[in-house]
């Protein structure tokens, strides 16, 4: 069908009206036909309706209007348009780029709030009013945006006041995520801001905007339900932002438009400016790369654990630290202050700080007859114990053995404890009724895992 079947002039009313079909029409073609319709002998009464700035900038001129506006500019493309009455501009944004993922659905957010779209998936050429009245709409800023769950998300800046505006839309599948992010629990978001971590262990703590509580999740969940909070048509609040809309902690900050909380690749989530976080299954301790309100990239140092296994319940099992590679066991670690260190205290302070590669909790042997305490965290130079100490250890020997205990299981784990370096240690596993096993081993920057050798005694009786 012709445009002049779509559209129909109303001389009296100096409208211009989509009545019919389902063809989108260039802002040109609309003004061709209204040039050729009005230079018609019987037409050299009637005032003309448009006019054109250039190829793509027109005008409603004369008193002219559409019949219903807010429909009728959605069978146009591929120009803007000013009504002169009141100054109202139409701009025409459309979208270019490669690849875009089948079926994504662009969609624009404008002043807060995403437009109801009419046009079909893939790229688009629409008009948006931008102003109305004389006043520009948020100063006629738009974000197009293409976020679909699957893809890597997209998003682009627009400021129109008229004529053209491009957006640069691509989109490529998301390797990470899966889709299933909507049935992933537990994960809670703060947006108040001030939160305070020590994330890169320095004993200094960093500030961050929002705050990610994992609530125990994989990372790679968490990814994927931070994805989904924020594909289209979420309507989540997040910090008064809707989900589908959210871009950054912090309008300053420069956005990650492929995931708006921060990307994952290879196991790590690389968090966005300003975002903490935290609380991840214990597999992913190390598996995280942040940046702090400051915009300073924060790592954790690595956890490590150790463990011996092939053991039964019962078997006694010690690991210690050495002076060095073939060395002896370092028992003469630390020392103890020279008071406070009572019969009756629930602590034990030594004279220097107390070494980062210490286990979270643990056995602390203190003077010559390496009495065992157990302790159950430490800070600075202070061990807090699970007890109290039985006597005076002021001014006394201590150390710390990696592990220090019975077997209750087939395997025995030392707490997490920061890699620094390589440490050189001495595996010792004992049992009546099995000769004694003992070994030398390395534990480096993914720990180290030991197999005891349980040999029956047979002298022994």
């Amino acid at each position: 069908m012709a445009i002049s079947d779509d559209w129909t002039i109303d001389y009296d009313a100096k409208t211009i009206e989509h009545t019919s079909g389902s063809t989108i029409y260039t802002v040109n073609a609309l003004y061709s036909y209204l040039q050729d319709t009005f230079d018609e002998l019987g037409q050299l009464d009637d005032d003309v309706p448009m006019s054109a700035q250039t190829p793509t900038e027109y005008s409603l001129i004369n008193g002219w209007d559409f019949g219903t506006p807010a429909t009728d500019i959605q069978y146009l493309y591929g120009g803007a348009i000013t009504r002169t009455s009141d100054d109202t501009v139409w701009a025409n944004i459309y979208s270019v780029g490669s690849p875009l993922q089948a079926s994504t659905q662009i969609y624009i957010a404008q002043n807060g709030s995403v437009l109801t779209g009419w046009w079909t998936t893939g790229h688009i050429d629409v008009l948006i009013k931008v102003k109305d009245a004389g006043s520009l709409i948020d100063s006629g800023n738009l974000i197009v945006l293409a976020r679909e769950l699957g893809d890597r998300y997209t998003f682009f800046d627009v400021t129109a006041t008229g004529g053209r505006a491009v957006a640069a839309i691509s989109t490529e599948d998301d390797i990470n995520d899966d889709e299933t992010g909507g049935a992933v629990t537990g994960v809670v978001l703060g947006f108040v801001g001030g939160y305070t971590a020590d994330v890169d262990g320095d004993s200094s703590n960093e500030t961050y905007d929002v705050d990610v509580d994992c609530g125990g999740n994989t990372l790679a969940d968490v990814y994927t339900y931070l994805k989904y909070i924020t594909r289209r048509g979420s309507t989540t609040d997040l910090g008064g932002v809707q989900g589908q809309q959210y871009k950054a902690a912090d309008a300053a900050y420069t956005p990650i438009a492929s995931a708006p909380f921060g990307t994952f690749a290879g196991g790590i989530f690389f968090g966005a400016r300003g975002v903490l976080v935290r609380n991840m299954h214990g597999n992913d301790a190390n598996n995280i790369v942040l940046i702090d309100a400051g915009g300073t990239q924060r790592t954790p140092p690595v956890s490590i654990n150790i463990t011996i296994d092939k053991v039964v319940s019962g078997d006694r099992v010690a690991v210690f630290r050495l002076t060095g590679a073939g060395g002896s066991i370092d028992t003469s670690e630390y020392t103890t202050a020279a008071s406070g260190n009572s019969s009756g205290s629930g602590t034990v302070t030594v004279t220097t700080s107390i070494s980062a590669d210490t286990p979270a909790s643990g056995t602390l042997r203190l003077g010559t007859a390496r009495t065992r305490y157990a302790y159950t965290s430490w800070a600075g130079s202070v061990f807090t114990l699970s007890g109290t100490l039985g006597e005076d250890n002021n001014s006394v020997s201590a150390f710390v053995p990696l592990i220090d205990e019975e077997a209750s299981g087939t395997s025995v784990s030392s707490a997490s404890m920061t890699y620094g370096s390589d440490i050189a240690a001495l595996v010792r596993v004992r049992k009546y009724g099995i000769l004694p096993f003992e070994v030398e081993t390395t534990i480096g920057s993914t720990g180290a895992t030991v197999s005891a050798i349980r040999t029956t005694d047979g002298v022994v009786s």
